[in-house]
Formats: C-alpha cells, structure tokens, sequence
C-alpha cells in the first residue's frame, strides 16, 4: 500500500529563501535573484504533483466511504427484514371467519348477570365476561358462587346481595388472547342480539 500523504499540499505556502541558501543554489551565471525564481519554479511543480496525488487519495478514500456506507444500509435492511418476519411468526393469528356469515341466537357459554345488567343498561361490559373462561367463572347462579368470586353486601332492607369482584388486570380487554378476543365477540354479538340491540349497533362491532 502507497504511504498516504499526511499534509494536503493546498495549505501549503511557497517557501522564502534565505540569502545563503540561493548562493548555494547558484548555477553557473545566474543571478541571485534567476536562482531564487529557479527554485520556486521546481517547487511549484513539486506542489503540483502532490496536489494530483492528493485529490487522487480523496477520491479513492470516498469510494470506500461510500462502498462502508453502502453495505451498513444493506446490513441495517437485512436485519430489519429479518426482525419483522420474525415478529411476524410470533404475532397471533386470528381465526378465519365466513364475513358473509349470520349471527345467529345459539349461545354457547351465559354471561354473568353483572354483564347481561351492564348491557340492558347500554354500558360497557369487559370482553373478558363473554370468553368461555369469564363465563365459567362469572356465568353462574348466587348459589352457585364461590366466595372467591363474589363479595357479599348488605341492603337496606336487611337481605344480602352478590356482588362480582373487579376484574384481574390480566382480564382487562387489551390483555386477552387472540382466541378470548375471538370468542369473546361471538358470545358478545350473540348477547347484544338477544337483548334486542339496534342492527347498527351490532353492526359496528
């Protein structure tokens, strides 16, 4: 490999001789002054060419910027490419459905009643109420309840009632499964049918 130059050779100045120098230089009868314009010829020739070679070394410094610059894009765009296939072999894949099918009024699980009064009442019921696990849990009978599953108060009129605890933050709707989710719509849709919810309503969801 070449020495590389060091010094770009444009910031360089012609040099002034000392007096004693161009005696030195004298050749045959020239004049101090011959002799000095002699030696600055020679070295703006010199400059010349390291100039040339300079902007040569530029040259050949960017194509191999640019060839390092080109390869870490194509790099940056492989491992980019390979982290969303990636991602996408690790993302949940949805259930296929007929979208021309019908909803019809076969319920497969029951909402707890807590859900079925959020619904009559046109509130917000949590998804999680309409999977096949919030059913199981929740879809029951007071006296088929678990005191896990409900806490106990006292009304006015001195009778106890049943009231469901808050949902986990494990059951919240944006923690639910691709499968809970997809079940959890078909029983919702299903209930919202049957309590006689407007079309357009059902329709947007």
């Amino acid at each position: 490999m070449a020495n590389r130059i060091t010094v770009n050779p444009y910031d360089l100045q012609p040099p002034v001789y000392r007096p004693e120098v161009i005696a030195t230089a004298i050749v045959g009868q020239e004049t101090p002054d011959e002799a000095q314009q002699r030696m600055l010829n020679l070295w703006t020739q010199n400059n010349a060419l390291e100039r040339g070679a300079w902007d040569a070394q530029v040259a050949a410094d960017k194509v191999v910027s640019d060839a390092a610059a080109a390869q870490e894009a194509a790099d940056r765009v492989q491992e980019e490419r390979l982290a969303a296939e990636e991602a996408e072999k690790r993302r949940p894949q949805l259930p296929d459905f007929n979208p021309n099918g019908k909803i019809g009024d076969k319920q497969d699980y029951r909402p707890s009643d807590t859900a079925l009064a959020l619904l009559k009442a046109g509130k917000y019921a949590p998804l999680y109420y309409f999977t096949s696990e919030g059913c199981e849990t929740h879809g029951v009978t007071a006296s088929d309840r678990d005191d896990d599953d409900a806490v106990a108060t006292l009304r006015k009129d001195g009778t106890v009632a049943l009231k469901e605890k808050p949902l986990r933050a494990c059951h919240q709707d944006e923690r639910l499964t691709a499968q809970q989710v997809s079940v959890g719509l078909r029983c919702l849709l299903t209930t919202l049918i049957k309590l006689r919810w407007p079309d357009k309503h059902v329709d947007a969801l």
